[in-house]
């Protein structure tokens, strides 16, 4: 396999040159990168009369009979009277082209890019048509690589198993993907699309969440890496598929095939989880080794993950505090929502839990909803709680919003009745629930309607907690 860049290719300055417009002469030779470029260039739907009349400054006489040439008679490419050119020769023959036009389209091609400078299984290309390459073998699917792109249905499944690919020479590295592939791989980049990108789902993020915790659920020696890798797979995603499609609040992803959904929605949502699970272990040898602790584990066992937590001793840890600066290096103040000051502990046994999964809330009265979010890798017992959350379409006034702890004691963090139309950025959460009781577990937001009106949305609520030991 050639993997080297092209040896550059000194072009013959169009004022030093002593071939005049009636020489027979051509300063580029046929085959070389500088031909290769051009010959595409002009094959190309950039090659216009306005751009090589002005551009690349040719005779206006030569840029229109080279474009009718290409594209035939009715103008355009892609059809049947199409003459793609197939070497200078050809181009050479064209009336008013001749040596001096050539190097001139040398000199516009290399100012766009357009010149080789890779060669790979004898494959000239620039680094643009190696980018797009890559984009396709990446990106597409496998009916556009075997039916669209035209390749041996062999390469097409190779790419796909392999896929992703960090250059063009990994490309060129699967079995079955050759020469030929490579070019055609070349030509139908030029006008595929990848479909749009987007961030992870958080109804997707959510349910591959749930497929890790059933994972490790089911086998208590399995690594969490291998247990989000297995929740990647094609068909363990498919009833989070049918959940999320057939939900109140289908995403995005539900337009797509099935095969589109998994090239474009899963990918960010495996880095969006891996991202979320790295700080978690479910294991001492997570961790490593100490000061570092796994610990904070869900007292109602709706998780089989705590938190990698560094367990040192810090100097005022215990103390008496009215305000974060009032504790040293490493701590916060503990306690500040509750009334009559705080206690310092450790920087680590403070945290903000999100979920970002939407809830209709319904237009009529006296209806609820509940939303949960888990809280792992805390302390044990809670001290500050404090809610923020998202309502849209809704007016606060007819909304009632209660927290209730993992142990199910249940706090109002919003009245509707006698709040007022403002949510506040952040609710307080006091009443019922113990600051004895575990902090580690599901926690649960549940929104009553309290009158009739439009429907809304709980797009999305956030859970303040700073903890400490019992």
């Amino acid at each position: 396999m050639l993997r080297h860049l092209l040896p550059a290719v000194a072009v013959v300055s169009l004022a030093a040159c002593a071939l005049d417009a009636g020489s027979d002469e051509l300063a580029v030779v046929d085959g070389s990168a500088e031909a290769v470029g051009v010959l595409r260039f002009l094959n190309s739907a950039a090659a216009d009369v306005a751009t090589l009349d002005d551009a690349a400054a040719l005779d206006v006489r030569a840029a229109r009979n080279i474009v009718a040439h290409v594209r035939g008679v009715d103008g355009a490419l892609g059809t049947a009277d199409d003459d793609l050119l197939g070497d200078l020769a050809e181009l050479d023959a064209i009336p008013y082209v001749g040596p001096v036009a050539i190097d001139r389209l040398v000199a516009y091609v290399r100012t766009i890019g357009g010149v080789p400078d890779l060669d790979v299984e004898g494959v000239l290309l620039t680094q643009a048509e190696a980018a797009a390459i890559v984009a396709v073998a990446s990106g597409a699917t496998l009916a556009e690589l075997d039916d669209a792109a035209g390749l041996d249905a062999r390469a097409a499944r190779g790419l796909v198993e392999r896929r992703p690919f960090a250059d063009v020479f990994a490309v060129a590295a699967v079995p079955y993907v050759g020469a030929s592939a490579l070019e055609k791989l070349r030509v139908f980049a030029a006008a595929w699309q990848a479909p749009p990108t987007t961030a992870c789902d958080p109804q997707l993020r959510a349910g591959m969440r749930a497929c890790v915790e059933a994972q490790l659920a089911d086998d208590p020696g399995l690594a969490i890496d291998d247990a989000a890798a297995i929740c990647a797979d094609a068909e363990l995603l498919g009833p989070v598929f049918d959940a999320a499609c057939g939900g109140a609040l289908p995403p995005g992803f539900c337009a797509l095939s099935y095969e589109a959904f998994y090239l474009t929605a899963v990918p960010p949502c495996v880095d969006a989880l891996a991202a979320e699970l790295a700080p978690l272990c479910r294991a001492q040898a997570d961790c490593g080794a100490a000061p570092m602790r796994c610990s904070g584990f869900a007292a109602d066992e709706t998780s089989a993950l705590g938190g990698c937590v560094d367990m040192r001793a810090r100097p005022g840890e215990g103390d008496d505090c009215h305000a974060h600066a009032d504790c040293g290096a490493g701590l916060i103040c503990a306690g500040l929502t509750l009334g009559g000051g705080g206690i310092c502990v450790a920087d680590w046994m403070q945290a903000s839990y999100t979920t970002d999964l939407p809830r209709v809330i319904p237009a009529g009265a006296g209806a609820a909803i509940a939303s949960t979010l888990l809280v792992i890798g805390q302390a044990s017992v809670p001290m500050d709680l404090e809610v923020s959350a998202e309502l849209t379409g809704v007016d606060p006034r007819r909304v009632r919003l209660v927290l209730a702890d993992p142990s199910g004691v249940e706090a109002v963090v919003w009245d509707g009745a006698t709040g007022g139309s403002v949510l506040p950025a952040r609710m307080i959460a006091l009443g019922a629930i113990s600051r004895d009781d575990n902090v580690n577990g599901t926690w649960t937001l549940t929104a009553t309607t309290l009158g009739a009106g439009a429907a809304g949305v709980l797009t999305s609520w956030q859970l303040h907690v700073t903890s400490r030991w019992d």
